[in-house]
């Protein structure tokens, strides 16, 4: 099997749309405010092909773990606004109770779905 890996900072890259099978961000979109954590969220859908997988992780709205950030503001996404992202994709998604991490791997199903 064939395995390219690429690090970008996805602030200023655009991955280009069904380019990749798996797009994952562990923690990365929280650091953003909400209007750029949404769009960098939308940028890493787009580019997953049919068939492929996103896994993101993310702290939601409510959580008191916040030692990592420092003073540094971060993003805590309401846990339904994530799930949303990917209702017309095949999801397991985790999230013992609010205020806790989120964990979704989807896989998309189509081209079509993603719209």
């Amino acid at each position: 099997m064939a395995l390219r890996a690429e690090v970008a900072d996805l602030s200023q890259h655009q991955p280009a749309a069904d380019s990749c099978d798996a797009a994952i961000a562990i923690g990365l979109l929280m650091p953003f405010d909400g209007r750029t954590a949404r769009r960098l969220l939308a940028r890493l859908r787009a580019a997953v092909r049919p068939g492929g997988v996103a896994i993101i992780d993310v702290l939601t709205q409510g959580t008191t773990w916040l030692e990592a950030f420092g003073r540094d503001p971060c993003w805590l996404w309401p846990a339904e606004e994530l799930r949303r992202a990917f209702e017309r994709w095949l999801s397991a998604c985790a999230s013992p109770r609010p205020g806790d991490r989120l964990a979704i791997a989807s896989r998309c199903q189509e081209a079509a779905v993603r719209q």
